[in-house]
């Protein structure tokens, strides 16, 4: 009993990566971005996080003005940034 607490609590902050939270260098979490705390993101909240601050029109889908949780990971898990690829030597 006390090895399965010691594995669920080494798993606890890993627990954003696996949601895609963690997604993208400097990614921010969704409750580290929901100032207020009322599960939604508005625009204010995240005109920190630039990347997301441009495509909030993109991630809000139902058009409420607020970023839901599930809005943000299906939109992370349908647009994942690929890194340019380097032009081959002219």
């Amino acid at each position: 009993m006390k090895r399965l607490l010691v594995i669920a609590l080494c798993a606890v902050p890993s627990l954003p990566v696996l949601a895609g939270q963690g997604h993208g260098k400097g990614a921010k979490s969704f409750e580290s971005l929901d100032s207020d705390g009322n599960l939604g993101l508005s625009k204010e909240e995240v005109a920190g996080a630039r990347r997301l601050s441009s495509k909030f029109d993109q991630v809000d889908t139902d058009k409420n003005g607020s970023i839901s949780k599930e809005e943000l990971q299906t939109f992370r898990a349908t647009h994942k940034h690929h890194p340019k690829k380097p032009n081959p030597a002219s």
